[in-house]
């Protein structure tokens, strides 16, 4: 089956392959898929305050399209688990070289 595989994040992700091969996925041209959230306060230990979620919304998703699979955040992942479309960098590490890769890419 043939893909595509479109960066939504910010930066390039570099990914390393089965074969040991590097490939980069160049960062969005337009804005990046992020989660804007609200959160309520709630109380306060002395001067701190303690806050709980009360909602979020993602930003600049697009809807799925077949054959077609994201790379994103993984709070965007997180945010968005009925989507089966969406992929996350995998494990970090870097190269000797000093490139900084993932080793595949990860679903949630």
């Amino acid at each position: 089956m043939e893909f595509k595989l479109i960066n939504l994040c910010d930066h390039d992700v570099v990914i390393r392959d089965c074969n040991n091969k590097f490939h980069t996925l160049p960062a969005c041209e337009g804005e990046a898929a992020r989660v804007k959230t609200d959160y309520a306060p709630v109380f306060y230990l002395g001067t701190i305050g303690v806050n709980r979620k009360v909602g979020s919304i993602t930003t600049s998703l697009p809807p799925t399209t077949e054959g077609v699979m994201y790379v994103v955040s993984r709070m965007v992942a997180e945010a968005n688990r009925h989507r089966r479309d969406l992929l996350i960098p995998g494990a970090q590490f870097y190269s000797d070289e000093g490139i900084r890769f993932c080793a595949g890419l990860e679903i949630l």
